[in-house]
């Protein structure tokens, strides 16, 4: 199961690979049920966290080795995951 494309309708992050800023954007928000958007390295350590307040968000990982991260966005019902590559 590719969880890329399960999320693929509702949550898009771009561009992918980057080398700083990715977009994040989710075709289903309700600000009634906001999303916490938390990226993590491969190991599992959160290194940041962004709350959603509209439907799109921008993270901004240039201050990151390169490398595999996951970004997380969850509302306390679902999650939804997203492998980002960072170049240098």
């Amino acid at each position: 199961l590719n969880e890329e494309n399960v999320a693929s309708n509702e949550l898009t992050v771009f561009p992918n690979p980057t080398s700083d800023i990715v977009r994040v954007e989710m075709t289903d928000f309700d600000p009634e049920t906001p999303y916490v958007l938390s990226v993590s390295n491969i190991a599992g350590q959160v290194l940041e966290r962004v709350t959603m307040t509209s439907a799109d968000a921008v993270i901004d990982l240039s201050s990151y080795n390169a490398g595999v991260y996951m970004l997380k966005a969850e509302n306390g019902e679902e999650v939804r995951v997203v492998k980002v590559i960072k170049t240098e």
